[in-house]
């Protein structure tokens, strides 16, 4: 009995003396982790915060700093809206004592990782592998990128940007304009910006009202992919497929970060509506459309991967062609945020995403290290 409490105690003080590291993702709007490297035991847990924008902490290697580790943690992409308060947490649990490297694999409208935007977890204080040489290897791959005629270049968000394939265009002048029409029986003046080549503002008595099914067939697509409205019809979404969804108002420069008001609150979403079985009831969210310029969206489920990196985007009203038109709005999607270090699957997933757990290995969101489970498991065996 008294080894049996003795065992228990020596569990407790270690437990206690388990340390959570506070990093912050983006502070400021920074390309930056602070702190940018924490000393952690066996154990400890290392919790990222994500600041407004769009970031990953994801595990790479010293020799490849931008390069994600295969097999190894990710938090997958954590879209953040300007002035939220809400900002998601993904825990990291450090089961070696060894240096583990970081990077942010944001690549749009830059390069977040060749700008610098790296962690590590007990990096070595002097030598050859240090976190300052870790930092110069990846913002290096930036000159060899430019370099290379194979790579894209980058440059700031108020220019043109550039991702591996694809490229955000120059802005679109949209000049104010009023017009008036009728709507609902009665006149209708309005004031707005006009994206040029959109239709002319018009509305009919009766609105037209455009079926959507979101996850069409258990597959990551809005069907229709998108539709030409006119002011005052209704866009319904339908979700009847198993799955877990949802079909949010973003940009098309932000593919797969959420279009927010001044207040914060964002301007159109669902919410995840998850439909486990065929047959079952199907869930409608109405989107009433009030502008006849193009508007975009995005499904923003990231379990076991993120949707919309994966292409899982509608609109309403896009140019037919050209540089902002839907398949370019899609491929933009992809290349923002696609990347992802473990095997995508084609089935939907049935439960929305957790602030704080990430998309990564075993190693996120653990409480208990793997050296004390073992210590755990050991100290039960004696008392048998």
């Amino acid at each position: 009995m008294f080894a049996a409490t003795a065992i228990a105690l020596s569990l407790a003080a270690l437990a206690s003396a388990q340390t959570t590291h506070s990093v912050m993702v983006g502070a400021n709007g920074g390309l930056t982790y602070t702190p940018n490297t924490v000393t952690a035991a066996l154990g400890d847990i290392v919790q990222f915060t994500f600041a407004a924008n769009n970031h990953t902490a994801t595990v790479s290697s010293f020799a490849n700093p931008c390069t994600a580790l295969t097999g190894s943690f990710t938090s997958g992409f954590q879209p953040v809206a300007a002035g939220s308060t809400d900002l998601p947490q993904v825990s990291y649990n450090v089961q070696t004592t060894d240096p583990i490297w970081f990077y942010c694999g944001q690549k749009v409208p830059i390069n977040h990782c060749e700008n610098g935007m790296v962690f590590a977890i007990n990096p070595p204080p002097n030598g050859t592998n240090t976190f300052a040489n870790f930092q110069a290897n990846a913002m290096a791959l930036a000159s060899a990128s430019s370099s290379s005629s194979s790579s894209s270049s980058t440059s700031t968000s108020s220019a043109s940007s550039t991702s591996p394939s694809v490229s955000i265009p120059a802005a679109v002048s949209e000049p104010v304009v009023t017009a008036t029409f009728e709507w609902q029986g009665a006149p209708y003046t309005t004031t707005y910006s006009s994206y040029p080549g959109s239709p002319a503002p018009t509305a009919g008595v009766t609105p037209t009202v455009f079926n959507v099914t979101v996850g069409f067939n258990a597959t990551l697509t809005y069907n229709p992919t998108s539709v030409n409205a006119s002011i005052g019809d209704i866009v319904q979404f339908v979700f009847t497929e198993p799955g877990n969804h949802t079909a949010t108002q973003t940009s098309f420069n932000f593919p797969c970060v959420p279009e927010t008001n001044p207040d914060g609150t964002r301007v159109f979403d669902t919410g995840y509506q998850t439909v486990l079985t065929v047959g079952e009831a199907p869930k409608i969210v109405n989107f009433t459309v009030e502008t006849e310029n193009p508007q975009w969206f995005g499904c923003l489920q990231t379990i076991p991967f993120f949707h919309c990196g994966a292409g899982m985007v509608f609109a309403v009203n896009p140019p037919p062609s050209g540089d902002h038109s839907f398949a370019a709005f899609q491929a933009l999607a992809m290349s923002e945020n696609g990347t992802t270090t473990s095997s995508p699957s084609t089935s939907p997933s049935s439960a929305g995403p957790s602030p704080s757990s990430g998309s990564g290995s075993g190693a996120a969101g653990l409480k208990v290290g793997a050296g004390l489970f073992t210590l755990v498991a050991g100290a039960f065996a004696l008392l048998l």
